[in-house]
């Protein structure tokens, strides 16, 4: 339900975790001869696509509250790389969100570094001086 909007989370965690019964709860299983497997960090990427959200907008029912049901979220076809494979590239792109939030961090400090200087500077607790030889 509301997959169109990101209702969907992986749970790392070693407890149980209360969920609505609107939702399923599923894993990755482990793999077989007859089965490829998905490494869970890498589906969690893999969910965060332009490739995911194509699949769930059409795949999806209902307009406002967009729901997709498990049988056609189990229907997604997945070219999957091997799991060592997988596994690498979820690393990289857990490192590259890792530098996305710590530059987010910075660039919200030095915005409210700039708000409480241009407070000080309009209020006058602080003068710019000029510069010696400057107009």
């Amino acid at each position: 339900m509301r997959l169109n909007i990101g209702s969907i989370a992986r749970w790392a965690g070693d407890r149980d975790v209360l969920v609505s019964p609107d939702y399923v709860v599923f894993h990755c299983k482990k793999p077989t001869d007859d089965w490829p497997a998905i490494d869970t960090g890498f589906l969690d990427q893999y969910r965060r696509s332009s490739l995911w959200e194509r699949y769930v907008t059409s795949s999806g029912n209902g307009s406002v509250r967009v729901r997709i049901y498990f049988s056609d979220l189990g229907g997604m076809k997945l070219n999957l790389p091997s799991i060592p494979e997988q596994r690498k590239i979820a690393a990289a792109l857990n490192t590259a969100d890792r530098e996305i939030e710590l530059l987010r961090k910075d660039l919200n400090a030095l915005k409210t570094q700039k708000k409480g200087l241009m407070q000080k500077l309009l209020t006058g607790q602080v003068r710019v001086k000029r510069p010696k030889g400057g107009e």
